[in-house]
């Protein structure tokens, strides 16, 4: 539907293109990731341009040298079983449900800098935006015991059957109480 060839790499960014979201960064390392592959890199964002990024957005895709796809599919799990690799290169974030949804789906993810300490302290692992060559060396030989790992740790921690208590435990341990 998008036009993605079955061995293209296809990198995700599932966000919307705003600034924190760091689309630049993930363009970056798609870049990068493209001179270390023998397979054509294609970067696709979910998301519309909001918060007057429209123009931004416009000015980094005509100077980025590869193929880009801007839009949505109908379903977010289809989404992650196009992507080979999920790119979150986010600066600021609250929670970030694309990496939970990451692990769910078992896709390799590749995240920014936006601090993720819950989903490291919780056992998630990634790879990070500034080494694309361990991500083509992940490529080439993928470990599917980390996806399945992390898929672990996602549903054990992250599941709509276990978030709520682990939330109410979170408020009653800092005082707060829940109704």
């Amino acid at each position: 539907m998008l036009g993605f060839d079955p061995d293209d790499v296809v990198l995700l960014q599932p966000t919307r293109a705003i600034e924190r979201k760091n689309l630049p960064g993930g363009l970056r390392f798609a870049a990068e990731l493209d001179a270390l592959m023998d397979r054509r890199v294609r970067y696709w964002i979910t998301g519309p341009a909001e918060e007057d990024y429209g123009r931004t957005l416009a000015a980094l895709l005509n100077a980025f040298p590869l193929e880009c796809t801007v839009g949505r599919v109908e379903r977010v799990a289809d989404a992650y079983a196009a992507a080979d690799v999920v790119v979150f290169p986010s600066t600021v974030e609250g929670f970030g449900n694309p990496i939970v949804e990451t692990a769910l789906a078992g896709r390799l993810l590749v995240v920014g800098s936006a601090p993720l300490v819950e989903f490291y302290d919780a056992g998630l692992r990634w790879f990070t935006l500034g080494n694309p060559d361990e991500v083509a060396a992940w490529l080439v030989d993928p470990d599917q015991a980390a996806l399945e790992r992390n898929r672990e740790v996602a549903v054990r921690n992250f599941s709509l059957s276990t978030l709520p208590d682990r939330i109410a435990r979170a408020f009653e341990g800092a005082g707060w109480s829940t109704w």
